[in-house]
């Protein structure tokens, strides 16, 4: 994207990528036949891998 860049200039790629993450998605899926797995259980947290701080311990 050229500069300067435009809010809407912006805001429109962010929907662009959005769509074709999605597509992405849908095509490994379909290529795979599997599914992505659920949520975490609400009793478990996400490690930060950067700190290994759990969504619970930094709240």
């Amino acid at each position: 994207m050229p500069w300067p860049r435009r809010k809407r200039d912006v805001a429109a790629r962010s929907v662009e990528l959005r769509h074709q993450l999605l597509r992405n998605l849908e095509h490994a899926k379909a290529i795979t036949r599997r599914e992505l797995p659920g949520p975490l259980p609400a009793r478990d947290a996400d490690p930060d891998p950067a700190t290994g701080v759990t969504d619970a311990e930094a709240s």
